[in-house]
């Protein structure tokens, strides 16, 4: 397929909650509700132009869904923005006009939080929006302050109401959405979800790790212990380590 166009059912991260509306009255005709979901959406070059009867096949799978979602992981601008100091792996961007190219290849629906939403700023982040809406996609993710991020975006099917909740687990700091408060503005930015870990050792294997880490000379407080230790209680026989990160590939996070 070129490597053009990824589709089919994945996890994503950013991930992407769907909640189905039933209206209360029966559906026009008989049959079942179908869904189109993609992974990523990267697209720099036109999809229109091809014409394999593989990959249009695909795109008359994606059509043919009452609803159809992609990840747009992508942002339209003529470069008027400038880059961001760090970004999502990459800084990236395509012409605004290719964006009429994921509505020609029948989606319906993007999420716009991802680790890329904020690679060219606010600026950026507002000019892709602009697009996506004068294209008549729904979206959902970004905003200009964290509960507009946060909304529900709605798609109106004859069949169903479909909302699109949008967030990421990846992302520059800068990225992030916020809150406004009493004269100060909100920020503008992208959906961010957060998670904290525990990890509970016996005494005996953290102490083990203890003697590593001494060994290693990463110790940082007077008393010898490492930055992160908490004990759990003055008689517990086990511990807590809070705030533990393995570093993965950004787009494979598990929660």
């Amino acid at each position: 397929m070129r490597n053009i166009l990824r589709a089919g059912l994945f996890l994503l991260l950013p991930f992407v909650l769907f909640q189905q509306a039933f209206a209360q009255h029966a559906l026009p005709d008989e049959g079942e509700f179908t869904m189109a979901l993609t992974g990523d959406s990267i697209i720099t070059r036109r999809l229109s132009v091809y014409k394999e009867k593989e990959f249009l096949d695909l795109i008359e799978m994606i059509r043919s869904a009452d609803a159809a979602f992609t990840n747009l992981e992508i942002l339209f601008h003529d470069y008027e923005p400038y880059p961001m100091a760090t970004s999502g792996g990459t800084w990236m961007r395509a012409d605004p006009s290719l964006v009429n190219d994921v509505t020609w290849a029948g989606f319906d629906m993007v999420a716009r939080a991802n680790n890329h939403t904020g690679d060219y700023g606010v600026e950026g982040q507002r000019l892709t929006t602009m697009y996506v809406r004068e294209a008549g996609l729904v979206q959902a993710g970004v905003g200009e302050s964290l509960a507009e991020a946060r909304e529900a975006k709605f798609l109106e099917t004859p069949r169903v109401r479909v909302a699109l909740i949008s967030v990421a687990s990846t992302f520059a700091n800068h990225m992030r959405a916020g809150r406004s408060r009493d004269n100060v503005p909100a920020r503008p930015g992208l959906n961010p979800i957060g998670y904290d870990k525990k990890h509970f050792l016996p005494k005996a294997e953290l102490d083990s790790l203890r003697f590593i880490a001494q060994k290693l000379g990463l110790f940082r407080d007077q008393d010898g212990m490492p930055r992160g230790y908490n004990e759990k209680t003055q008689t517990s026989s086990e511990y807590s380590v809070k705030n533990l990160h393995l570093g993965t590939n950004p787009e494979l996070k598990q929660l």
